[in-house]
């Protein structure tokens, strides 16, 4: 998802990225990572790690045919995605693609809604 780290879907898979000391970050995209990453940010800091936990990403989308396409494929993250729309929707349409988001445990929001209104992703 994010270059910038490297992510992981276990502790242990976490342990292992961060003793390896090849990645200068990681982040735990699994159920339990918000418990973990006190202890495994402690290990970073033996490796120069830095270790992270996002429960939410913000995600912007510019079309409804990229929203379809996204909501269409298994999702890849544990975590809960924001999911701003950039194009023009009527409500019918928002309730349905709340409908289809909400299986993931994802919501839809106007872009304007977004925390911080910056997205981490951009689906287009």
């Amino acid at each position: 998802m994010n270059n910038l780290f490297f992510r992981v879907d276990s502790k242990d898979a976490a342990i292992h990225a961060i003793e390896r000391d090849i990645h200068k970050r990681v982040q735990l995209d699994y159920p339990e990572g918000g418990a973990d990453v006190l202890e495994l940010g402690r290990l970073g800091r033996k490796y120069g790690c830095a270790v992270s936990f996002y429960p939410q990403i913000p995600v912007s989308v510019k079309s409804a045919e990229a929203l379809k396409r996204e909501l269409d494929q298994p999702k890849n993250t544990y975590q809960q995605r924001l999911i701003g729309l950039k194009f023009c929707v009527d409500n019918s349409d928002i309730e349905h693609f709340q409908e289809q988001a909400s299986r993931f445990g994802d919501f839809i929001l106007r872009s304007s809604d977004l925390p911080c209104n910056s997205a981490s992703l951009m689906w287009e």
